[in-house]
C-alpha cells in the first residue's frame, strides 16, 4: 500500500491505477473459467523529484483512492489523474486537482498529463510478463516496491544507488521463512 514517508509529495503530482494479470485470452482453459482477479495497483509520480510511490490495493473506489491521495499529496500540489469517477470527489478533501480525458484521446495538455506514472506502468508490466511471469496477492507488494525503487533512483549513478540501496537496508532483515510465507 502507498504510505506516506516524512513528506508529501509536492508535485506537480500524477496518480492512476492499472490491473496488473495475465489475459484472459492467453489462460488456460481452466484458469479462464476461474476468472481470476488481477492485481490493482495504484501509484503517484512526484515530477519535481521523481519520486515514485506505489502499492497494491484491494479496491480502486473512491473512498481508498482519495484517502491515498491525501495521505501522500501536499494540498498545495497540482495533482493530475484521468477523468476515473472514484478521483470526482479530491477537490472536496482539498486538493488542487486536474484531469485529462484519456477516453477522447486527449492524452496531454501543455503540462497536465499522467504520462510519467504510465510510463512507471509500462515498465512494471513489461518486468511482470517478461521476468516474473506471475506473482502471488502475497508477494505481489514487494515486486511493486522493488519497481518503485528502481523508477525512483533511475536518475542516479551506480554508487549512488549502491550507497541509497544499502542505507535502506539499515536494520531490515528479512529471513528465508518469513520470505516463504
Amino acid at each position: 500500500m502507498l504510505k506516506a514517508d516524512d513528506h508529501l509529495m509536492a508535485g506537480p503530482v500524477e496518480m492512476d491505477e492499472t490491473y496488473v494479470g495475465g489475459k484472459y485470452d492467453n489462460m488456460h482453459a481452466g484458469w479462464r473459467k476461474r476468472r481470476p482477479e488481477k492485481t490493482i495497483v495504484v501509484g503517484a509520480k512526484d515530477r519535481e523529484t521523481g519520486e515514485i510511490r506505489a502499492g497494491v490495493i484491494d479496491s480502486a473506489s473512491s473512498d481508498t483512492l482519495l484517502g491515498l491521495a491525501e495521505q501522500n499529496v501536499e494540498p498545495s500540489a497540482l495533482l493530475n489523474t484521468d477523468e476515473l469517477h472514484a478521483y470526482r470527489g479530491l477537490r472536496t478533501v482539498g486538493l488542487n486537482h486536474a484531469t485529462t480525458n484519456h477516453s477522447a484521446g486527449v492524452c496531454t495538455i501543455g503540462d497536465l498529463h499522467t504520462q510519467g506514472i504510465e510510463s512507471f506502468w509500462s515498465m512494471l508490466k513489461r518486468g511482470y510478463i517478461g521476468t516474473l511471469h506471475h506473482w502471488s496477492r502475497q508477494h505481489a507488494q514487494r515486486c511493486v516496491n522493488e519497481f518503485a525503487m528502481r523508477a525512483t533512483l533511475r536518475a542516479l549513478d551506480t554508487l549512488d544507488i549502491t550507497a541509497e540501496i544499502v542505507a535502506r537496508s539499515v536494520g531490515k532483515r528479512l529471513t528465508y521463512e518469513r520470505l516463504g510465507g
